[in-house]
């Protein structure tokens, strides 16, 4: 079975047509990832049940810079008591793949006073606090700049 020819500038039409949805579903997905992650725009970072944001502080945020290359964090978090253990701050909503180190970064050692964790992010986007019996804490700051490719 044949089918009918069709004449040249019809197919030509067609194919235009075919080829400027899928432009448009490109630019679509470009706007939308675009949209997640703006370089040298602070985000927050939405945090887990138990931590808040400490007043007259900065609120806990992320940034990257315009070559995606470091990771900026900012602000402080507050569990409202001592704590002898790991906690996450963001597990619920971790920061986007964009924004994520490939390996896992350690800051912001213990203060020697029991007020501030160590603080850990991971390639997965998860902030942690870290702390134990010997090294409490109540404060997480995040007050850092972490490079993302090392």
């Amino acid at each position: 079975m044949t089918r009918p020819l069709v004449p040249l500038h019809q197919r030509a039409a067609s194919a235009a047509a075919v080829l400027e949805r899928r432009v448009k579903t490109l630019e679509n997905r470009i706007i939308t990832l675009a949209g997640l992650l703006v370089p040298g725009t602070w985000y927050p970072i939405s945090l887990d049940a138990g931590w808040s944001p400490v007043s007259g502080y900065a609120a806990p945020s992320w940034a990257t810079d315009t070559q995606g290359q470091f990771l900026y964090l900012t602000g402080l978090a507050n569990f409202g008591s001592s704590q002898t253990v790991d906690h996450n701050l963001n597990s619920g909503t971790p920061l986007p793949e964009a924004a994520c180190p490939q390996t896992m970064k350690l800051f912001r050692a213990w203060d020697g006073q029991g007020a501030r964790a160590t603080v850990q992010i991971s390639p997965s986007g998860v902030i942690e606090a870290l702390g134990n019996s010997t090294y409490p804490y109540q404060y997480a700051e995040l007050d850092a700049v972490l490079t993302l490719s090392l």
